[in-house]
């Protein structure tokens, strides 16, 4: 397997069996798929220009023989929502799409026999600037959203002094769903995420701030689908930053 320093393969093996019995058999020993080749993805031109980078993961379906058997749509990179469509996102997504397809691995092995499953797969591409993920002007306002359940409220701090800032609205505003996995443990707490929205008004990227980790991927998945109206600096497009506080309850 290629190694350098701006390409750093991760391997999660999920559980997950594509055939067979479940995991609960008795005497049942694992062994998990390892990775015997996978290339360096190669940093796309688009991303090279924006400076974008971050880790894109890949969910495989490692086959009997360790070949790639299917590969889902990649995420990423980092924190950026799975919906971007903006060039150097899309363009990350498919070099590492490309790696994937290339790459190798020995097959997991249940009871001394090979079976299929499910891996994820990490691929790691340099940032060429400290922040490229807008592209235009950044401002914070430091506002926060509010969502007690189905309750919206929204509290709106001073304006940057000397520029004139218009828009940055809250336009749509999406409630949770708890997980499964949150609703069997009958988890409750509330999730703080930062936003970061685009010169268009969508949400670019989230990050997890607080919160319990069986909540945050539901507040992921509702903060990526808010919508603003866009921010306007000076009569100009920018990008800007928002907190967004998710309370789940019962």
């Amino acid at each position: 397997m290629k190694e350098s320093l701006s390409s750093i393969i991760s391997l999660l093996f999920v559980a997950t069996l594509v055939s067979g019995t479940g995991w609960g058999q008795a005497d049942v020993t694992i062994i998990p798929p390892k990775v015997a080749f996978v290339e360096n993805p190669v940093q796309p031109d688009e991303a090279k220009r924006s400076g974008l980078g971050g880790r894109v993961n890949i969910r495989l379906l490692i086959a009997k023989d360790g070949r790639v058997k299917r590969i889902e749509e990649p995420t990423g990179p980092d924190n950026v929502c799975p919906g971007v469509q903006r060039p150097d996102v899309v363009a990350l997504r498919i070099a590492a799409k490309k790696a994937a397809e290339n790459a190798r691995f020995s097959p997991a092995i249940k009871n001394g026999k090979p079976f299929e499953t499910y891996i994820s797969l990490g691929l790691d591409f340099p940032k060429l600037v400290p922040d490229a993920s807008t592209e235009g002007e950044t401002t914070d306002d430091k506002d926060l959203t509010d969502e007690p359940g189905s309750t919206m409220g929204v509290r709106q701090k001073g304006e940057v002094e000397d520029r004139i800032i218009t828009g940055g609205k809250l336009k749509k505003l999406r409630s949770p769903s708890d997980s499964k996995a949150a609703l069997d443990a009958d988890v409750r707490g509330t999730v703080v995420v930062r936003i970061l929205i685009d010169e268009a008004g969508k949400v670019f990227s989230v990050e997890p701030v607080s919160g319990l980790p069986l909540l945050q991927p539901a507040a992921i998945v509702a903060a990526c689908k808010v919508e603003f109206t866009p921010r306007l600096r000076d009569g100009r497009p920018v990008s800007f930053r928002r907190t967004l506080e998710y309370v789940f309850a019962r």
